[in-house]
């Protein structure tokens, strides 16, 4: 077995995840990768009040804001290209 998988199944079937939410630290976290996977830059929100337990990130074409959405908020969290790395320009 490996170990970490085990714990990490146990804790998706058995620990709703409400819990999870409410026991974890919140933290927002967007990395932003080349068409080759490499890490090429990252957004963080140390605090996780703009967005924490982030889903999905899509920039808007027309735009080029980010749009960050979570799984547990009934919300969009938008965030100006201009405040985004130029690694993006």
């Amino acid at each position: 077995y490996q170990w970490p998988t085990v714990i990490r199944d146990f804790i998706g079937k058995f620990i709703p995840m409400w819990l999870i939410e409410k026991l974890s630290e919140k933290y927002g976290l967007v990395v932003i990768v080349d068409n080759e996977g490499k890490i090429v830059s990252s957004l963080h929100d140390s605090t996780g009040k703009g967005s924490n337990f982030i889903s999905q990130a899509e920039r808007h074409p027309g735009t080029g804001d980010l749009w960050i959405a979570t799984h547990s908020e009934e919300r969009l969290v938008v965030v100006d290209h201009k405040h985004l790395p130029t690694v993006w320009e």
